[in-house]
């Protein structure tokens, strides 16, 4: 890759160690007054002892239950402020972090800290029943309710043998969690969560001699431990190739593969890499190619390289499409390899491979905070890396990779010994498918209000407008094209014509093929994302800043000038209905699908399939596709979005070459009105079986008023208290509290008519029940019997208030809010009212609206799960059950 193409990384940072061997780092931005604190311990899975498995994942749980001078959830006082707040655990660490308002960084240190240094003191056996309660329904949820989900955890046993640190899944095994005691989980915290097997990365807007002051007094006077001794690296050997077979409830067979392969920062990693980008890294990929568009014998298939801190494996998924073979498959496969084995890949394939790594890698530290973003990031390479200035040069490894040196590794492939899984339908299945330490809560420093960026509005020649905002922090630029008509305008006998239509639209043009418009795309490292709503479609994309031109031309002419093709049709109309085959067992695409029918009756254009079906897809043909093209996506119906790192002067002379010269050539349809309202009927259960499901996923709700409705705004903050945050009162109803689901929350869907209000989560199957009538019993509280609280009130308008500049952290979040301006017709200062909104909003109000807008006796229930065992139960509910077979349009 040439110097041109590799665009300039510089994350500043300092690095410093205190006297207890926490190790710190710093990196300043401040673009938005938000800021990420960001620990990282270096302990996951492979550090448990053998009948002690799950303790790191456990830990990661029990660290938000409170600490000695925090006696209360971790989640509370964030959520106070509007911070948002989340851990993970992996096979080589546990991570922590809080994206605050900059005015409260010391509570986010403080409760880092407390929770280091006096976590124990609030440990009882309580908290710890009650966090097993949640990792066993976790484990159900994430696990054993979803198609293929313990596949990754079979698969992890075969390839790492007993004895090797990796071996065990990270969730652990639930007779360990059940037999581990107190005093266990204890010793374990004392060996691994000091400041010494610590680092702590802290991004964004912040004083660094302040900040520096802050971590010698919180962090400094905990004590020293020896940290546990650096783990060894084991790469591993497979004695021969290992074969099992899982018979599942799953629609369609599914090989994956897994050879042994290196560990992070290993000097083959980067050509490991690219081969796994050669082989299966998108539409120009090897496997695509000739699993996909030329054989059409797969359904899906995913390639990666899963490197780890000891050892790793290269893993490769396929999902077979109906009535073909995973023995023809794995032989393409092992045909893809030996090519490459063979013939060294060529310079294009490769400058594509690293275009792609090094996209993704800028996009990554768009975000200061949250998993992934540049605080993360710091931490990974200066715990596992050693060396956190491999945040700016890491890159540069995967551009020195010979087309040598990925042939040799193909070749050491064929001769390596492998795991295979196979996970295939069950037979029955019918269907193919020290004294100063403060020990309060801190108070904030001095607020600074933060004024949201206001877009320029430029409109072209032929009518089309631009919303354009620069950030030029780092070398990104996000375009997107927004088509104000969605699948609402469907016919009634073709669900599924405007998705589809969309979905076509960069499967080739006039002059470019689907494989030819992919290998461009590739080349320089991004991709379009087309995404199909009810009352709009978007295509997006990113890209560094000296290509972004590029890009913007090819998206114009994908959506200017599409071929619809017979071949190209026919070919996506197969992949998708066997896609809609696949997704039949997916409980949350289940539930999406029939809830919606349910809020709105099936002759309703948002009753739709919006996807289609397996009835209409087949009768969409060319013609039709033509014309519905013609009449949804036209001059008058698009507008442009573009947020990065560029100028008013290059978008303006891009779009003059690209775009500004398209003619209207027809009157557009329009959006279905706002006036499409539904007589919501009375309260009943709609029950979609599922046997031997574990959990049960419920969504309960009702419709509600538009976005333009002059109480909506209201109803985001009930919603807000109901369910809209970890520690609003759903949540902390049905997992802390109960323990009943892993997590439970509501969302409001906002469009021009009626809004679903839908609550949602999945919950054991013998508390379904229970957990129906608390959700109801929520919804009956905040309407009426135990209404909003002042304190209660106060705390979520804090909460939206403070975490409002998060909103506008990385470049797609910031289009997100440009596509609302232009979906709803709001002036470009919208976004700035809300702030005024929230502080003129009062309880009264509040509680006026959510006596007429919460409707509990309107509140329509969907269960999917395994009837036998909840049916007698539910009917104690006292509500019409309706019993509904999942396919039965499908």
């Amino acid at each position: 890759m040439s110097k041109k193409q590799h665009s300039k990384i510089a994350i500043d940072f300092e690095k410093f160690t205190l006297d207890n061997g926490l190790q710190v780092l710093l990196h300043h931005d401040d673009t938005i007054p938000l800021v990420s604190v960001n620990v990282w311990y270096h302990v996951g899975s492979h550090n448990e002892d053998p009948g002690k498995t799950g303790f790191a994942h456990l830990f990661e749980h029990m660290m938000f239950e409170g600490s000695k001078h925090h006696h209360k959830s971790h989640f509370e006082p964030l959520q106070k402020i509007g911070a948002s707040s989340n851990g993970s655990t992996d096979l080589d660490r546990t991570n922590y972090w809080e994206n605050l308002p900059n005015t409260h960084l010391k509570l986010g240190l403080w409760l880092e800290a407390d929770r280091m240094g006096f976590l124990l003191d609030a440990l009882d056996q309580k908290k710890l029943d009650n966090q097993i309660s949640i990792v066993k329904n976790e484990r159900r949820q994430s696990y054993e309710n979803r198609p293929y989900g313990e596949s990754s955890i079979i698969l992890q046993s075969m390839v790492y043998p007993a004895l090797h640190p990796y071996h065990t899944p990270v969730i652990g095994f639930e007779e360990d969690l059940n037999n581990s005691t107190l005093e266990d989980v204890k010793e374990f915290f004392r060996k691994f969560y000091s400041p010494s097997n610590a680092s702590i990365a802290i991004a964004g807007d912040f004083d660094s001699i302040k900040t520096t002051d802050l971590l010698h007094d919180l962090f400094g006077h905990l004590p020293y431990s020896e940290p546990p001794p650096p783990s060894k690296k084991q790469l591993v050997s497979l004695n021969q190739d290992i074969y099992q077979k899982h018979y599942e409830d799953v629609p369609l067979p599914r090989t994956f593969l897994a050879w042994p392969a290196i560990h992070a920062f290993h000097k083959d990693e980067p050509a490991f890499e690219i081969l796994s980008l050669l082989l299966g890294g998108g539409k120009t990929s090897r496997l695509y190619q000739s699993l996909i568009f030329d054989k059409q014998i797969a359904q899906d298939f995913n390639v990666f390289l899963d490197s780890n801190e000891i050892a790793g494996s290269l893993v490769i998924d396929i999902t077979a499409r109906p009535e073909h073979s995973l023995r023809k498959i794995i032989s393409l496969v092992i045909e893809a390899i030996e090519k490459i084995a063979v013939k060294p890949p060529s310079e294009k394939e490769i400058l594509q491979a690293q275009m792609k790594l090094q996209n993704y890698h800028i996009k990554s530290l768009e975000n200061v905070g949250g998993f992934n973003g540049r605080a993360d990031q710091l931490n990974f390479y200066n715990v596992i890396g050693k060396e956190p200035n491999l945040i700016n040069t890491d890159i540069e490894r995967y551009l020195n990779v010979s087309p040598k040196r990925i042939s040799d590794i193909a070749k050491t492939l064929l001769t390596t010994t492998k795991a295979r899984l196979d996970i295939l339908p069950k037979i029955t299945q019918q269907n193919p498918p020290p004294a100063t330490y403060p020990t309060k809560l801190p108070n904030p420093t001095k607020s600074v209000v933060f004024k949201p960026p206001v877009p320029s509005r430029i409109t072209l020649q032929n009518g089309i407008e631009v919303l354009f905002i620069k950030r030029d922090k780092i070398p990104l630029v996000t375009m997107s094209v927004f088509i104000k008509n969605g699948s609402t305008l469907d016919p009634e006998n073709y669900p599924g014509l405007t998705y589809l239509t969309s979905q076509l639209l960069q499967e080739g043009t006039s002059k470019y093929s689907s494989k030819e418009i992919a290998s461009i795309l590739e080349g320089m490292g991004t991709n379009i994302a087309t995404k199909t709503n009810r009352e709009s479609i978007t295509l997006s994309s990113q890209a560094i800043s000296h290509i972004w031109p590029k890009v913007f031309s090819l998206l114009s002419h994908i959506i200017m000038d599409p071929a619809f093709s017979e071949d190209d049709i026919s070919r996506v109309k197969n992949e998708h209905i066997a896609d809609l085959y696949r997704l039949q067992n997916e409980p949350r695409w289940i539930s999406d699908r029939i809830y919606k029918k349910q809020l709105y009756g099936k002759s309703s254009p948002y009753g739709y399939d919006l996807s289609g079906n397996v009835k209409s897809i087949p009768l969409i043909q060319q013609n039709l596709i033509n014309s519905h093209y013609h009449k949804l996506i036209n001059p008058s119906t698009i507008s442009i979005v573009i947020v990065g790192d560029t100028n008013e002067t290059e978008i303006i002379n891009e779009a003059n070459k690209h775009i500004s010269n398209w003619k209207k050539e027809i009157t557009p349809l329009t959006n279905i009105s706002s006036n499409q309202n539904c007589e919501t009927n009375n309260s009943k259960i709609i029950l979609i079986d599922k046997p031997n499901s574990p959990q049960s996923m419920l969504r309960i709700g009702h419709l509600t008023v538009p976005f333009t409705h002059p109480d909506a705004r209201t109803l985001n903050v009930i919603n807000y208290i109901l369910g809209g945050n970890p520690s609003s009162r759903l949540f902390l109803n049905l997992r802390e509290d109960k323990g009943y689901s892993y997590g439970y929350y509501s969302s409001i869907e906002w469009q021009h008519t009626q809004s679903p209000f839908i609550s949602g989560g999945s919950v054991q199957s013998e508390s379904t029940t229970e957990s129906i009538l608390e959700v109801i019993s929520e919804f009956k509280k905040i309407q009426k019997t135990s209404k909003v609280k002042k304190d209660e009130f106060q705390i979520a308008k804090d909460g939206l208030l403070r975490n409002f500049s998060s909103n506008f952290e990385n470049q797609s979040q910031i289009v997100s809010q440009l596509q609302h301006i232009i979906n709803f017709n709001l002036d470009t200062t919208y976004v700035s009212t809300i702030i005024d909104f929230l502080n003129n909003l009062t309880l009264n109000s509040l509680h006026d609206i959510s006596e007429r807008l919460i409707n509990p006796n309107k509140l329509q229930i969907l269960v999917i799960g395994d009837k036998s065992k909840i049916y007698n139960n539910l009917k104690e509910i006292g509500l019409p059950i309706i019993t509904l077979d999942a396919i039965e349009d499908f």
